[in-house]
C-alpha cells in the first residue's frame, strides 16, 4: 500500500500531497504514522522557504495529534529500563 501511495503521489502539487496528508491524520488516525516520515522526506526534500512555510502547520497538526500516545510511550519505556 504504501509504495502504491508514494508512485502515485509525484505526480500531485506539493500543496494536494500536503492537503491530502492533512485529511488523512484526521481520518486515520495513528494509520497515518507509516507514512509521515516517508510524506515529509519527499515534501521537504526540494522545498523552498514557501513551501517550508506552509509544511509547518502539518507539523503542528501532527504533534499535537500525536503529543500523548508518544509521550506515554516514551514514560512506559522509561519505566521499564528503571525496573530492569
Amino acid at each position: 500500500m504504501q509504495s502504491d501511495f508514494l508512485e502515485k503521489w509525484s505526480s500531485y502539487p506539493t500543496t494536494g500531497v500536503r492537503q491530502y496528508l492533512h485529511r488523512m491524520v484526521v481520518c486515520l488516525d495513528s494509520e497515518i504514522l507509516p507514512f509521515v516520515p516517508i510524506a515529509m522526506e519527499r515534501l521537504m526534500k526540494h522545498a523552498d522557504a514557501k513551501e517550508l512555510y506552509d509544511f509547518i502547520p502539518l507539523i503542528n497538526q501532527l504533534v499535537c495529534k500525536f503529543k500523548v500516545s508518544s509521550l506515554s510511550t516514551a514514560i512506559k519505556k522509561n519505566n521499564k529500563k528503571e525496573n530492569q
